[in-house]
């Protein structure tokens, strides 16, 4: 009786000790700092089109690994992707977005899908999804990115 209290106190402290961490989202590139605001009215992203920042604006600002890729799908949600390919982890390797919604790697050819929000892989030799950043609204057409 004895060992199975020790049991159920030991798996209740692991428990509650698993459940204060903070999950830290999977990294599918190498980290680069995330800091980055863009306003709609000035930034000219439209429905489903897109942006590219491959290097900071004004001091403070951060844009990842290789650069941010920010996206705008139909219903006016927007995403926003670190440009490097998941399978080239280089920061001189750059995904190339396209009017299709999709991202495409011009070394090994794969594509992803951006305007759903996942950064999914529709082709290629890899199943890691495009690295994301979190996006919060901030005004009417403002927004802030960040990881």
């Amino acid at each position: 009786m004895k060992h199975i209290s020790l049991i159920f106190t030991t798996i209740i402290f692991f428990s509650f000790l698993s459940s204060c961490t903070q999950e830290m989202p999977d990294l599918t590139i190498p980290y680069g700092t995330v800091n980055f605001k863009i306003d709609l009215m000035t930034d000219k992203i439209d429905y489903f089109d897109y942006a590219v920042f491959e290097s900071p604006r004004r001091a403070g600002e951060y844009v990842g690994y290789a650069g941010l890729l920010i996206f705008m799908n139909q219903e006016g949600q927007i995403f926003a992707y670190d440009l490097c390919c998941p399978k080239e982890r280089s920061k001189t390797v750059k995904v190339i977005p396209n009017s299709r919604g999709e991202a495409v790697c011009p070394v090994c050819g794969s594509v992803y899908n951006i305007w759903t929000g996942f950064g999914n892989i529709v082709s290629g030799p890899l199943t890691l999804t495009l690295q994301k950043y979190k996006v919060s609204k901030y005004s009417d057409s403002a927004y802030t990115i960040r990881n």
